[in-house]
């Protein structure tokens, strides 16, 4: 079988950005496996230009770039992270007999995150994006949760594979040792300074009485919350803002610490499960972790007994987690020990990276032995479906 594969990703990545570490790590996963990869991704903006307009140019031009290069002969297979903007690769890919799979990480109002000024189009958008998952012959999501959702909002109920995030177990890996200079005990959160990250929660976390005074609250990354925190910083002694750390600093830092927080706030985009990519390296690091027990995210950590989970948005809780594992360290270096099994076993990179190939490999099969979805609409594969397609999303 010709083991061709065209990675298209049209949000531009950063080295230290979740989507960065998933699209190449899978991509080097699937070049170890003897696979050929072509991925194609828009340049990065250079600061100070990265609005719509732009975004959406760059995206156009990156695709029709594709086309050009390929001669209109893509790859065995195509691989899309989904876009609003991917349509005319779906199609086009579909049209020249490409086995087409969708990768969808978040529920469609997330588009209106990065895109706000689009919400005004939310109907002919959600149409758009439920094409595009019609046109696939498999659909890839990231939690349980996500494929109900899209079940439920585009009528499409078979072709589902859940593949989630994961971690690097080579880079992340127990240290033992504290990366902190002069540092006392620490618990550390590393990531996006962002509401949703549950940052009101860490705040609150290590005022509350409960918290630990031997303990410092180690926090790396930067957002939109970085104005409190730099507050909190000078008002608290027990806060350490590191800013932003470059992406090879923050194995040793999780590593180091007594704990990883992941303090994820109960928004909407929780309702259909969390995989976030802190939760798997903290385990890869062999330390406990301090999670919201939210779909997903608590369930993995009661599922490998691999840290303490906590009401979303409760800072006393939060506390109390933290004041466990600093009095208890066997109990601790256990729980770490566990997660730390647990990655290398079910969620390093490499096992979801071949949990992708065998998606591929199995569609192929059905493809060889004629068993492919019925095609309508001019062979494209599409059903009219009123009833989805120009409804906005209920998040949206």
């Amino acid at each position: 079988m010709q083991k061709t594969l065209d990675y298209i990703c049209m949000q531009p990545t950063r080295q230290g950005q979740a989507s960065y570490a998933h699209v190449n790590e899978i991509v080097s996963g699937m070049r170890r496996r003897g696979w050929e990869v072509r991925l194609v991704e828009p340049p990065h903006p250079r600061s100070g230009r990265a609005d719509g307009l732009r975004r959406a140019v760059a995206a156009a031009s990156t695709q029709l770039a594709y086309w050009a290069r390929c001669g209109f002969r893509p790859a065995r297979f195509v691989y899309i992270r989904s876009h609003f903007l991917t349509l005319p690769t779906a199609l086009l890919a579909r049209a020249a007999g490409s086995i087409v799979v969708q990768e969808v990480n978040g529920p469609a109002g997330d588009i209106y995150d990065a895109w706000p000024q689009l919400r005004p189009l939310a109907r002919l958008l959600a149409c758009v994006m439920h094409t595009q998952y019609r046109l696939a012959d498999a659909i890839v999501v990231v939690t349980p949760g996500l494929e109900g959702h899209l079940r439920d909002r585009t009528g499409r109920r078979r072709g589902y594979h859940v593949i989630g995030n994961g971690a690097d177990v080579d880079r992340f890996h127990p240290l033992g040792t504290a990366a902190v200079a002069d540092s006392r005990p620490y618990v550390v959160f590393v990531g996006a300074l962002a509401s949703w990250q549950g940052i009101d929660t860490i705040l609150g976390a290590v005022e509350a009485p409960e918290w630990p005074s031997a303990v410092d609250l180690v926090i790396a990354g930067d957002g939109k919350e970085r104005e409190r925190i730099e507050v909190a910083t000078r008002a608290n002694s027990r806060i350490r803002w590191l800013g932003t750390i470059p992406y090879a600093e923050s194995p040793a830092l999780v590593a180091g610490s007594l704990a990883s927080l992941v303090p994820m706030a109960d928004a909407p985009r929780s309702r259909y499960g969390l995989s976030p990519l802190k939760l798997f390296e903290a385990m890869a690091c062999g330390v406990p972790v301090v999670a919201s027990d939210l779909p997903g995210l608590g369930d993995t950590v009661r599922a490998h007994d691999c840290g303490l989970t906590f009401p979303a948005g409760d800072p006393g809780a939060l506390a109390r987690s933290v004041a466990q594992l600093a009095a208890d360290p066997a109990r601790a270096r256990e729980m770490g020990s566990r997660g730390r099994d647990a990655a290398v076993v079910r969620y390093s990179w490499d096992a979801r990276a071949g949990q992708t190939e065998q998606v591929l490999l199995d569609l192929a099969g059905r493809r060889s032995t004629g068993a492919r979805p019925a095609r309508r609409w001019g062979g494209l594969g599409l059903r009219r479906r009123a009833s989805t397609c120009g409804r906005p999303p209920a998040d949206g």
